[in-house]
Formats: C-alpha cells, structure tokens, sequence
C-alpha cells in the first residue's frame, strides 16, 4: 500500500507530463477546438487592429483567453463530463466560475509583475544604472515573489474545479505546496521550457521562409496555432499537479 500512495505522488515532471499527454490524446478533437476557437481568431485579430494602446479588442480577447483556461480546466478535471459534453457545453458548464477565476487569475499576475520587477533591478545594476545594494534587494525582492507565485501556482486549478472561494483556494494552493516549492519549481521550470523550445524553433522555421516570415497574418496564424496546442497541454499539467497533491 505505501508503495502505491508513493507512486501516486510523484511529482516527476516528465510523468506529469505524460499523463497530461496521455488526456489529451484521448479527447484531442475536443480540447483543440476548445482552445482554438479563442487562440487562432485572438492571434489573428491583435496583428489587424491598428491601436496599440488598449482597445476593446484586447480586453475582449484576453476575457475570451480567461473562458477558454477555465473550460479546459473544467475539461482535463472532469474526464467523464468531458467524454459526454460537446465543446461548447464544456464552456457553459465551466462559465460559473469565472468571477472566482478572474479573481485568482489577477493576484497571480500581480505576483508575477513583482517577480518581474525585482529580477529587473540586477539586469540594471549590469547597466550601470543602479548600485549593487540596489540589485542584491532586486534578487531578494523577486525570489520572495517567485516563492510566493509557486506556493499560489495550483490556486488557479483549485478555483477553476471546486466551489471554493477566492480566498479558500489560495489557501488551498498554500497547503498543497507546502514542503514542495523546490520540485514545484522543477515541474514547471521544465513545461514552460519545453513550451518555449517548441516554439522557438516552429517559429525559427517559419522566419527562414521570406514569404511567410514576412507576412503578419501568416506569422500570428502561427501563433494561434501555437497556442491551441500548448495551452491545453500547460493548462493540463497543472491539474495533473492538483489531482496528484490531492492525492496526498
């Protein structure tokens, strides 16, 4: 029996990353229409619109963006619903907890912007712009962030698939990740490497053609198409995750 129980929570990157495979090969139909539907039309429209401040399109897309993560949320967690729902039922059903979500979805993000902006302290110390007291702080200020966005990683899922509140699943997300930050960080270390492999060298091959590289249209549909792939796959990975501590 310990045997078992261990298995079932192993946090292997690599293991993770089969099973979410695994899923979404059994439903791939569904799940890329899911993600397509925002991805490939969103990536289009943004190289269309002239504006480059904020518009109504962007913040149309990025609401559109946020429906599409929690529908495949609700997918990958909910393999019998997922197997009996047709896509757009998929959306309907996971529609009620977009509030909750968005709710999740901001703090993550503010806590990734202080990640970003303490890592910028030491890339401007290197400058000349500011003094090493300055950077040190930086360094400080970002891992405290880091720490804090992989503790909060699983809050998303945990929202998404529950009925719990904002504050519930943050807290949720706390106790999950407590004691695991080091292979949490490895988990997803090596998904967004991966992710960003993948695409660097599909878009490297596609700038080596001149008449695609060159064209916007050719190179956001690209994008989209990106998109529609890895966001299931990354978006399943962290369910995989919660499932798995969930398990414990």
């Amino acid at each position: 029996m310990s045997k078992k129980s261990t298995a079932k929570l192993s946090l292997n990157p690599f293991s993770l990353f089969s099973e979410t495979v695994t899923f979404f090969r059994l439903h791939f139909g569904k799940l890329l229409i899911v993600s397509a539907v925002v991805a490939i039309p969103g990536a289009i429209l943004r190289v269309t619109s002239f504006d480059n401040g904020v518009t109504d399109f962007s913040i149309v897309a990025s609401l559109a963006g946020l429906y599409a993560s929690l529908a495949l949320l609700f997918a990958f967690y909910n393999p019998q619903k997922t197997k009996t729902l047709s896509w757009s039922k998929i959306y309907v059903t996971a529609s009620g907890r977009f509030l909750p979500f968005l709710g999740v979805t901001i703090l993550q993000s503010l806590v990734g912007m202080f990640v970003i902006l303490g890592g910028l302290l030491p890339v401007l110390y290197f400058a000349g712009v500011v003094a090493v007291p300055f950077a040190f702080i930086g360094m400080l200020f970002a891992f405290i962030a880091l720490w804090l966005l992989i503790r909060l990683s699983i809050a998303g899922v945990v929202v998404a698939t529950t009925n719990m509140s904002v504050i519930t699943s943050l807290r949720a997300s706390l106790l999950g990740t407590k004691k695991r930050f080091w292979i949490l960080f490895f988990d997803w270390l090596v998904i967004f490497l991966l992710a960003t492999i993948l695409s660097g060298l599909i878009l490297r091959l596609v700038y080596l053609v001149p008449a695609l590289g060159d064209n916007q249209l050719v190179v956001a549909g690209v994008n989209g198409i990106l998109v529609t792939f890895l966001l299931p796959v990354i978006l399943g990975y962290g369910v995989c995750i919660w499932r798995r501590i969930q398990a414990a």
